[in-house]
């Protein structure tokens, strides 16, 4: 017959130090009552290396879904860097015109993967993100064209004529 008993233990792993409970397993003998064996102790090297597979086992738990997400990204991070890499060159190398670059087409879900279906997202922001940046520069140069208009008739006036001295004499004078 088992019995447990539970007594407290200062733990030192690596300079962490906490306390956890003891586990100390007493043996009762069944021919006499007041004969008791020896606490079995486990080998605290072999228990360390439990207890750190179970921590490695629940934060592996904890992080595995987030592991696996950053893997996909990093992988499509790498795609991207060889398509740029291989638009980089096609654009060094001159050509007559520019071709505009195909539309993703939507597979079925079986043959399309999530990361196919992030790097056909981020070539569409890409493409809208190229436009936006092309109307913004045609706004800019609208704008700027306006303000010269406006400000342009401010240095047509008569008084930017004369140097600041002939201007000065004149006030003068009046």
């Amino acid at each position: 017959m088992a019995t447990e008993v539970f007594e407290w233990e200062i733990v030192n792993d690596d300079g962490f130090i906490y306390k956890r409970r003891k586990l100390q397993q007493l043996q009762v003998s069944s021919s006499t009552t007041s004969a008791f064996a020896a606490p079995v102790r486990p080998n605290p090297a072999v228990a360390k290396l439990k207890r750190k597979k179970r921590v490695l086992l629940r934060i592996l738990e904890r992080f595995g879904k987030d592991i696996e997400e950053l893997e996909l990204w990093e992988k499509a991070v790498n795609d991207l860097k060889v398509k740029s890499k291989i638009q980089q060159q096609k654009s060094s190398d001159p050509q007559p015109q520019q071709q505009p670059r195909p539309q993703p087409q939507l597979q079925s879900s079986s043959g399309f993967s999530s990361v196919d279906q992030r790097l056909s997202q981020a070539e569409a922001k890409e493409d809208l993100i190229h436009n936006i940046l092309k109307r913004c520069d045609v706004a800019e140069a609208l704008c700027s064209a306006a303000e010269e208009r406006v400000k342009q008739p401010f240095f047509d006036l008569p008084i930017w004529a004369h140097s600041p001295r002939s201007l000065i004499k004149s006030l003068g004078e009046e």
